[in-house]
């Protein structure tokens, strides 16, 4: 048992064991102060590290999946918010041109609609003659 702790390797490999919290500056400082540089370093470079977590089997593809939901969703989203500008910019539009400036609580009932209220609201613009009447109906 003493023969097989005394090998540069064994030591080499508890050492790592019990430094394996520093980072690699500290503990090439601890290993060339045991004279075990060389082992380090020669055991870095054959230790399996991933550069890209992109590449780790397991991970990898979770974190393309959940990436790509992500775009879906985000765009989705996006197409969302920008039919809604769109729609509160032609809403002000026409009811500007139709009645001239329009009222606080005007802008205030625009901005807070939805996508199928402003719709709705855009065929009532045709007929209705005041903006209260738009919104009273």
């Amino acid at each position: 048992m003493a023969s097989e702790l005394a090998g540069p390797d064994h030591v080499c490999r508890y050492t790592i064991i019990d430094i394996r919290n520093f980072d690699e500056e500290k503990l090439l400082i601890v290993a060339g102060l045991r004279k075990l540089g060389d082992s380090i370093r020669t055991e870095v470079r054959h230790m399996p590290i991933l550069d890209d977590i992109m590449d780790h089997d397991v991970l990898g593809p979770a974190i393309r999946q959940g990436l790509e939901q992500g775009r879906k969703e985000g765009k989705e989203e996006g197409k969302q918010e920008g039919k809604l500008e769109e729609g509160l910019a032609i809403m002000r539009k026409q009811m500007t041109k139709r009645f001239g400036r329009l009222p606080g609580w005007a802008e205030e009932r625009l901005a807070a609609m939805s996508v199928a209220e402003l719709e709705d609201l855009s065929l009532a613009v045709l007929d209705a003659k005041t903006v209260a009447e738009l919104f009273d109906r």
